[in-house]
């Protein structure tokens, strides 16, 4: 679960630079790493 929480550290600090339309795309990833 380390890998999951560095993925999401890196993918939030991208989705500081583009919120919008990477933030969906950011949800559905977590979501989906939640479930498995």
């Amino acid at each position: 679960k380390r890998v999951i929480l560095f993925l999401d550290l890196v993918l939030s600090r991208k989705l500081k630079l583009g919120a919008s339309a990477n933030s969906i795309l950011h949800l559905g990833l977590f979501s989906f790493l939640i479930s498995n």
